[in-house]
Parts: C-alpha cells; sequence; structure tokens
C-alpha cells in the first residue's frame, strides 16, 4: 500500500543527510574548527548529530554518537579537543542509518501517534520527523554560510 506523507519525509530526509554528508567530505579543516555563529562548526556540527538521536524514538543505541560531554553536543559550553571528521562520519552514518529505519517503519496512519515523551512533552511521528528536518537544515543553513563567507563553494 502506497504511503506518500511517509514515503514524501523519507526523501526529505535522504536529501538532508546526503548534504551533511557533503558537508563534512568537503569542509576544509581551518572552517571545520573555525567558530561561526558563536559556536565552533564541528561543535554545531556533533550538535545537530546529538539532537537527532534525542528525538529519535526509543532509548538511543549505543554508539551512534561521538564521545563528547554533554554541555557540549547541548551548546551550553564551548567544547575543548575538536571531533575529527572521521568520527563525525561515523556517527552520521549511524544515525542515518537508525532513522532510516525508524522512517521506513512508518505509514501515514502513524504519523499523528506520540511516539516520543521528553520530560511533559510529549511528540508525535510526524512532529518528529519536522523537528529533525527542520533542525538539520538549519544547519547546513550554517555550514553552507560559513563555507560562502570564506568564498568557498557553498553546499547547498
Amino acid at each position: 500500500m502506497a504511503q506518500p506523507i511517509a514515503e514524501a519525509l523519507m526523501d526529505a530526509s535522504s536529501g538532508n543527510y546526503a548534504l551533511f554528508d557533503k558537508f563534512v567530505s568537503t569542509c576544509p579543516d581551518e572552517v571545520w574548527l573555525s567558530d561561526f555563529g558563536g559556536w565552533p562548526i564541528w561543535q554545531q556540527y556533533a550538535h545537530t548529530l546529538w539532537v537527532n538521536v534525542l528525538f529519535l524514538p526509543g532509548e538511543p543505541k549505543p554508539g551512534l554518537l561521538p564521545d563528547l560531554p554533554d554541555d557540549v553536543v547541548q551548546l551550553k559550553a564551548k567544547g575543548g579537543e575538536p571531533l575529527a571528521k572521521d568520527a563525525a562520519k561515523k556517527s552520521l552514518e549511524a544515525i542515518r542509518k537508525a532513522t532510516f529505519d525508524y522512517l521506513a517503519s512508518l505509514s501515514d496512519g502513524d504519523l499523528p501517534k506520540v511516539a516520543k515523551k521528553l520530560g511533559e512533552n510529549e511528540f508525535s511521528n510526524l512532529k518528529i520527523t519536522t523537528l529533525l528536518g527542520g533542525h538539520i537544515m538549519y544547519h547546513l543553513g550554517v555550514f553552507d554560510a560559513a563555507l560562502r563567507e570564506r568564498k568557498l563553494p557553498g553546499i547547498i
């Protein structure tokens, strides 16, 4: 049975993750290690991965995220040792798989169902997919701007 809404969400996520991968694969080290918008680029990348894991239904699987302090991935404090790009790519691939497994399990009828509670907040599958896509796109825009400000080709 066709699930046009769930399939469209999967397609959009696929494009987002492809751009995320393109960024980490092509970003020069001097940009990766620099601040943009008040935070190191590598830390914003780690933060985006962390948010993705935070909102996936169920308990986070071990090994999805790089080993960084909570205050660093939550953007509450600037990080010390930068995240290596190969570790970022490894996490991205694991998170992409976990996200696609989640999205592939959804039918259009599942979208309004509550799938996650964080404190007193409930999140439907539709809200989760919307939040993840919006958050990733925001940071892709930041990364693109960081490149273009330096007269480098953007990713978008």
